[in-house]
């Protein structure tokens, strides 16, 4: 189909997959019961006058979360250990091209996190196997080029980093979603040398007791 493409990958952990007899209490290899792992699936549309793309993105992960590694501690490991995770994470994007030197891209994340096994610290049962966690991101960024002089471009871009909503095991869920914001401008100082300069800034992370780390920025 003209304009449409489909990509599917397996990606397992490399020590995982190398040593399928690792222990007696662990099956692994590439596809045993406590393999880490990672199946996406991705669905791409491009429009003819290449204005427009849009794309749909699956994916299925045992034994980590890679939606929240560029998010929250509780995104990345909501059962307090990864080894628990069983990970279905949707996503879609959509890019439009304005004009020959604006584009706007859009992107929204939803992942859900399901307790493989029941948990325990210091005889507290702290999770049932079947727990759900549920974690959201969202982005919006804005990208112009030839600004200002001709040859330099520059974005901007703002979202909602990936944030536990709900957790339905004894363990905490974020108390709001830290928002990212970053803005940068290149400088082409000729054919094959540039300069970027660029500052961001992260708000606030706490989780749903109130305990957390402050906001950062830097440039």
């Amino acid at each position: 189909m003209d304009g449409v493409s489909f990509g599917i990958a397996y990606l397992a952990n490399e020590s995982d997959a190398v040593a399928p007899d690792a222990s007696n209490s662990m099956t692994q290899g590439w596809f045993g019961a406590d393999t880490r792992f990672r199946l996406p699936v991705q669905l791409a549309w491009q429009s003819k006058d290449k204005k427009w793309l849009a794309s749909a993105n699956y994916a299925f992960e045992r034994g980590n979360n890679s939606m929240g590694q560029v998010g929250t501690q509780l995104a990345l490991t909501p059962f307090m250990y990864a080894s628990l995770n069983e990970a279905n994470q949707l996503g879609v994007t959509i890019a439009h091209q304005i004009g020959n030197d604006f584009s706007v891209t859009a992107a929204y994340g939803h992942g859900a996190v399901k307790a493989r096994f029941n948990n325990s610290v210091l005889g507290v049962k702290m999770t049932s196997a079947g727990d759900l966690a549920q974690l959201n991101s969202w982005m919006l960024a804005l990208n112009f080029n030839n600004l200002f002089i001709k040859g330099n471009s520059a974005g901007i871009g703002v979202g909602g980093v990936p944030a536990l909503q709900t957790n339905r095991s004894s363990w905490n869920s974020d108390a709001a979603m830290p928002i990212a914001l970053e803005t940068w401008y290149q400088f082409q100082l000729s054919d094959n040398i540039s300069f970027t300069t660029g500052i961001f800034y992260i708000s606030a992370t706490a989780n749903s007791d109130g305990l957390g780390a402050g906001s950062s920025w830097g440039a």
